[in-house]
């Protein structure tokens, strides 16, 4: 039987955007620093650039990083996590 949405299994990428959030709220991301590019995301998940592109959107979204193309992955916020 093929799995659905309802069984409460997360997409990959949102498991990457909570792990990320989580990540910026326990201090080891602070607001200003840099993170991994997309491509190292990537890698570094185990899953493709689109995943990982798909991730920092939803963070991007939420006010939590600042994505900037050729310049990386910037924490904005520490507070915006809630929100996800």
């Amino acid at each position: 039987m093929a799995h659905s949405r309802l069984d409460g299994e997360m997409p990959q990428y949102q498991k990457i955007a909570v792990d990320l959030a989580s990540k910026i709220v326990d201090g080891k991301y602070k607001v200003g620093d840099k993170i991994y590019a997309r491509s190292a995301l990537a890698s570094r998940y185990g899953v493709s650039s689109e995943t990982a592109r798909r991730a920092v959107c939803v963070l991007a979204d939420l006010d939590i990083v600042e994505s900037t193309k050729g310049s990386g992955v910037i924490i904005k916020s520490q507070e915006n996590h809630i929100l996800l």
